[in-house]
């Protein structure tokens, strides 16, 4: 019996502690999304409202052992509205973000192909875009930039010798630097204002399905 016991908990601990990763493998992630609304308003005359935006993603990461994952991504958004379409008031609205970013997975096995993460990152953006209403010659330009550090924690499960799933809580920690200004161009008249701030945050209070993000990676041959 005793001689039993002892097996079961080797077995056990070989599961717990075995990794299938390799040092070197190089893996891949992204996303892509897409996202068009119309809003037709109920007032007289009536006035539409359109919004439009696109975002993706690409990060390509290394195992510098079998349970530390390094890599770096860069990311790009846009998006454009249109609010009260074929009104005098009529405005178009459109914004440009591009980001590029550092990070760090630690992997503590828990299981056979299971793994609780923890992950580092750091990252930059820069944004521009532009405002201007249809009626006249009058609109505005904005840019700004950031810089942030953020800390993660989530699960990962080997799904097979390729493919990665992982969901993370983002909201652990999050520390934020944000600097930008607009300039307003009204005939002959130009206004300029900038705004700068500090965000700091975490979600050790709790979290929402908003803070949790779910994604697959592939591992490269």
């Amino acid at each position: 019996m005793r001689r039993t016991f002892i097996s079961c908990a080797l077995v056990v601990c070989c599961a717990v502690g075995h990794t299938q990763f390799e040092t070197g493998k190089k893996v891949i992630g992204g996303q892509f999304a897409v996202s068009i609304n119309n809003n037709n308003l109920n007032s007289t005359p009536g006035v539409e409202q359109r919004f439009g935006s696109f975002s993706s993603s690409f990060s390509l990461s290394r195992f510098k052992s079998p349970t530390l994952l390094n890599g770096f991504g860069f990311s790009y958004g846009y998006n454009h509205s249109i609010n009260n379409v074929g009104s005098p008031t009529e405005q178009s609205n459109y914004n440009h973000g591009i980001g590029v970013f550092v990070n760090s997975m630690r992997l503590q096995p828990l299981a056979r192909k299971f793994y609780l993460s923890f992950t580092g990152k750091a990252g930059a953006a820069y944004n521009f875009g532009k405002s201007n209403y249809i009626s006249n010659t009058n609109y505005s330009k904005s840019n700004g930039y950031s810089v942030s550090i953020s800390g993660e924690m989530g699960l990962l499960y080997q799904l097979n010798q390729r493919f990665l799933l992982t969901c993370n809580l983002t909201n652990l920690l999050n520390l934020s630097y944000h600097y930008g200004n607009n300039t307003i161009y009204a005939g002959a008249n130009i206004y300029k204002s900038n705004s700068n701030g500090i965000h700091l945050s975490s979600g050790l209070s709790g979290f929402s399905l908003n803070s949790m993000a779910v994604g697959v990676r592939y591992i490269l041959k």
